[in-house]
């Protein structure tokens, strides 16, 4: 984690853009992320919100304006499924987490898939 407040968005959103709150402790993932999801977007179509840990995304979600979350389950307050539950908690099947992540343990896609995950 770094020193710098994890809280970026890129570009100035559109009414119609869709908001996402990318959460994800690695900076360098986080940059790769969001340049992925706006490299192909035109109009500014995604604005795209970063969290570097778990309490701080769920204290953002407790807001409204977020329409789908980008999920890393390697984060180091909760891994794995204890990640996407921590999540899911405050969401619940309002907002679709969408799990991105290099933990591809079987131990995590089955319990996440048992959270409601869509494998």
């Amino acid at each position: 984690m770094g020193s710098t407040p994890a809280e970026s968005t890129v570009h100035d959103a559109e009414p119609h853009a869709i908001r996402v709150l990318l959460v994800e402790d690695n900076a360098d993932a986080a940059q790769l992320a969001r340049s992925q999801i706006c490299s192909g977007s035109r109009h500014n179509q995604f604005q795209v919100e970063w969290k570097d840990n778990l309490q701080q995304a769920m204290i953002r979600l407790a807001k409204p304006d977020i329409d789908v979350v980008l999920l890393d389950l390697g984060m180091p307050e909760l891994s794995g499924h204890r990640a996407h539950l921590a999540i899911t908690s405050v969401v619940g099947t309002a907002i679709p987490v969408v799990i991105l992540t290099s933990d591809d343990s079987a131990i995590s896609r089955n319990l996440t898939i048992r959270q409601g995950a869509v494998g």
